[in-house]
């Protein structure tokens, strides 16, 4: 089991996965997988968020994509839940080909980490317009919270609607979104 941050070497196109605030490394490795076998590289660093201040959370997240940005010429970002909020932060600094935000329905989390993603959000100032046109926000969950969080993202980007996808198809609707699929005119992966 992946207990902490790793990196799936794959295609050209690069992704840096960031999880929830309740979510280790290990529990977003069915997801990084997938997308693995979609043709992407897949890192995915330990945000930890609550465990420690959210700027350290945010400089785990940075130094995956730096280290992707080095030998991959196309890297995208995708937060879910709460780490979605340190995808905004990196696409304001560094301009990811995509921007994907997941919302889905957080696990319980502990004060701390309630705090910390409070203080992480209200940090992310973010340039809407040069975002806007490379960003998409699915909803991961029907809970009323994942579309309460997906409506907060909508507004925020001034995009339209999230998509809706379910667990299963949630890999594949970021390949889509990526990319992959059109250009190679390769099959969809069947995921789990």
């Amino acid at each position: 089991m992946m207990e902490s941050a790793y990196t799936l070497e794959g295609g050209g196109q690069a992704l840096v996965l960031l999880p929830d605030a309740a979510q280790t490394p290990d529990a977003l490795a069915p997801l990084s997988h997938a997308l693995h076998a979609g043709g992407l590289t897949v890192s995915v660093p330990a945000l930890e968020l609550g465990a420690r201040p959210w700027r350290e959370s945010v400089v785990a997240a940075r130094a995956a994509f730096v280290r992707l940005r080095e030998r991959h010429v196309c890297v995208s970002v995708c937060g879910l839940g709460a780490g979605a909020w340190a995808a905004l932060m990196l696409a304001e600094e560094y301009t990811p080909e995509h921007l994907i935000i997941v919302a889905q329905e957080s696990a319980s989390v502990n004060r701390r980490a309630r705090w910390e993603v409070r203080r992480l959000r209200r940090r992310a100032s973010i340039d809407l317009f040069a975002l806007s046109t490379r960003a998409q926000v699915l909803t991961a969950s029907p809970e009323r919270q994942a579309v309460r969080q997906a409506s907060r993202f909508t507004r925020l980007l001034r995009l339209p609607a999230a998509q809706s996808v379910g667990s299963g198809e949630l890999s594949a609707a970021i390949c889509r979104r990526m990319g992959l699929y059109e250009s190679a005119g390769q099959p969809e992966p069947s995921l789990t």
